[in-house]
């Protein structure tokens, strides 16, 4: 007589239990449904003849490297020194856009000092990131003595050496040609600190005109005092010295990749 109850296997009946997902997933946790993951996998690898040994390794080992990628420390610790010197650069940049936008200024200095973090700098060099504008743009001297007192000699120094005018108005500032010219000479003989935050505004600055150029096309370069040759004359030569005094590649590599764009 026939069984009216499900005659397939009890051990496939099983298996069928077992590979479900639960009916009301929308309910579960990610950690119940890592640890059913885990489950599941063990008992595929038992019917599949892998062997508890295995599933066993391979859990071992993704376990290990999970471990592996949480125990990781940063390769620098931030301290309130860099978050004054957010709150010092914000409230002074407060009132400025990026050129013919209206984007607040600050996202410049903060994706400088990101770029700056990512490519393994220490604080201080950080923070000059942070403040490399200030002096330039928020009054001069007067701010390089702020820096000074707040943040100690190295990072003035930094900021002094990437800062292209250090006049208390814009007016007072030479024509852009100058400046640009100017700074060039100054970046030949400028220490690894400077070069280093230098690249990083330049990475900055040229990923945002390459970025333009793809949405706006030439257009963009009527926001500049300059013509897009001399631009791209400048931005080669700065990456020249760059190169010379072999900065790292980390800043390097996309810089070149941004400029290359300009020609675009």
């Amino acid at each position: 007589m026939t069984n009216s109850k499900d005659e397939t296997p009890k051990n496939e009946r099983q298996n069928r239990r077992y590979y479900a997902l639960p009916q009301d997933i929308a309910s579960i946790t990610d950690d119940q449904i890592e640890a059913w993951a885990e489950k599941l996998y063990d008992q595929m690898a038992r019917d599949l003849n892998f062997g508890e040994s295995a599933a066993s390794q391979n859990s071992l080992q993704r376990k290990e490297g999970e471990t592996m990628k949480k125990s990781i420390p940063p390769k620098i610790q931030l301290t309130d020194r860099f978050i004054t010197a957010v709150t010092y650069a914000t409230t002074l940049h407060r009132d400025q856009s990026r050129k013919s936008t209206d984007i607040p200024y600050i996202c410049h200095p903060l994706g400088v000092a990101s770029l700056l973090i990512e490519a393994g700098c220490d604080e201080d060099q950080v923070i000059a990131g942070v403040l490399h504008d200030v002096p330039e743009d928020c009054g001069g001297e007067p701010r390089l003595a702020d820096i000074k007192q707040m943040f100690g000699d190295r990072v003035e120094a930094i900021v002094r050496g990437c800062s292209d005018s250090l006049t208390s108005t814009e007016e007072q500032k030479a024509p852009s040609k100058e400046r640009k010219e100017k700074h060039l000479a100054e970046l030949e003989t400028a220490s690894l600190d400077v070069l280093l935050v230098t690249a990083a505004d330049k990475l900055h600055n040229a990923r945002a005109i390459a970025t333009d150029l793809e949405i706006s096309g030439t257009q963009l370069w009527d926001r500049f005092n300059l013509d897009q040759q001399s631009i791209i004359e400048y931005y080669n030569k700065v990456f020249a010295i760059l190169k010379k005094n072999e900065v790292t590649p980390k800043l390097l590599n996309p810089l070149a990749t941004a400029i290359a764009a300009f020609r675009v």
